[in-house]
């Protein structure tokens, strides 16, 4: 049936409490909360401070946890026999029990009787500031985790979104259908799958947006059936909250691209340390940096430094990254000159590497996502790539 909604007062407000910044990179539309310093550009608005092995929740460079939906903006959405915007807020209780524990039927689905499971809320990890403290004894694998949430009506291909918080690897059902994930292989998951990748830093205590494109939501009672998973038996990291709501795109900004890539490693020589960039490109090449973190080693960058000659006058810099994460982009729709960008069709363009070219290392893995500027904000397909990972990008 079509999804008419009145999506909440609050709901671009609550797009900026939750989006998280990289440490030490470009990022979008957050007011600092901790101390550190402050760098405006052109093209983004970063905040830096220390602490980059921080693992405390609202730790140095990392915003507080996400605040629940505006409850007057999800009564007001619900109307003409709508669903609300607001599905399930972040710190929201859950049922839970150890990924070891047995399951008898199939936990996914709405008839799964949980009742002997735990109840805790969020977010659930190892960290100090947890709300539902989980420690390596209790869950040495990860966590199987479960919320019910009730709409008046069904509905077909709706666009989700969710803030997530991962550590490290999670997979999120809805009514017993994939609906994403994040640092896991696709489906079957074995007993023994791990994570993909180890999470270091704040990147476990982070929100990343995810899109959940064409979801069915039940009249009546919805389940969402989660999987944690670490990436190594036993060992600290493990974290989860979660945040799912109606994505409607005309509440996105008509003057801003935002966009959002985590790199993993290859195994180059310097591993996990790297530096790389990301710029946007047109048909006449490059259009405007938005970020390099590299100082002194921008030379390694070998396709970032044939178009820019090395000019990141009008982005956002930092230092070599000590371990792969997550970046958040925006671009203000200017080039380098300061002059409007035009419709029509360009990339978004990442680059890093593990490796020092002057020893003959060929160049590092590009990631190049193709977007249309023009016709209002739209969700753009991230084509898949094995040294990047959590793609997302908004185009005006």
């Amino acid at each position: 049936m079509p999804l008419t909604l009145v999506p909440p007062r609050c709901l671009a407000a609550l797009a900026l409490a939750l989006a998280c910044a990289p440490e030490g990179g470009a990022r979008f539309d957050y007011p600092p909360t901790t101390a550190g310093a402050s760098e405006a550009t052109g093209s983004t608005t970063a905040y830096t401070t220390g602490g980059d092995d921080s693992r405390t929740s609202g730790g140095p460079g990392l915003p507080p946890p996400p605040t629940t939906a505006d409850p007057s903006g999800a009564t007001d959405s619900d109307t003409g026999g709508s669903i609300p915007a607001a599905l399930i807020p972040a710190k929201a209780t859950w049922r839970w029990q150890p990924l070891q524990a047995a399951v008898d039927g199939d936990w996914k689905v709405a008839g799964f009787d949980d009742s002997t499971w735990s109840e805790g809320q969020a977010a659930f990890g190892d960290g100090p500031g947890d709300a539902t403290p989980i420690d390596v004894a209790t869950a040495p694998l990860g966590l199987r985790l479960r919320h019910t949430f009730t709409v008046p009506a069904a509905a077909d291909d709706v666009l989700l979104r969710a803030y997530l918080r991962r550590g490290d690897g999670v997979a999120v059902w809805l009514n017993g259908a994939p609906l994403l994930r994040s640092n896991l292989p696709p489906d079957p998951l074995a007993a023994d799958t791990r994570a993909q990748s180890d999470l270091k830093g704040n990147e476990p205590l982070r929100y990343i947006r995810v899109a959940a494109p064409h979801a069915s939501l039940l009249a009546g009672d919805n389940v969402v059936a989660v999987e944690v998973r670490r990436y190594q038996a036993g060992a600290a990291g493990l974290g989860f909250d979660l945040q799912l709501d109606v994505w409607d795109m005309s509440y996105e900004p008509a003057d801003t691209l935002t966009a959002q890539v985590r790199t993993r490693s290859y195994g180059g020589e310097y591993a996990d340390e790297h530096v790389g960039a990301a710029w946007i490109e047109g048909s006449g090449g490059l259009v405007r940096t938005l970020a390099v973190w590299a100082e002194v080693r921008e030379q390694h960058l070998i396709r970032w430094r044939s178009l820019s000659d090395g000019d990141n006058a009008d982005a956002m810099t930092s230092a070599t990254r000590g371990s792969h994460r997550t970046t958040d982009l925006s671009w203000d729709l200017k080039d380098r000159l300061g002059q409007p960008a035009a419709p029509g069709a360009y990339k978004l363009v990442v680059e890093f590497t593990e490796d020092n070219s002057n020893e003959g290392a060929p160049p590092g893995p590009v990631l190049e996502i193709p977007f249309t500027l023009g016709g209002g904000p739209h969700l753009t397909e991230v084509p898949a790539h094995p040294q990047f990972a959590d793609g997302l990008l908004v185009a005006p």
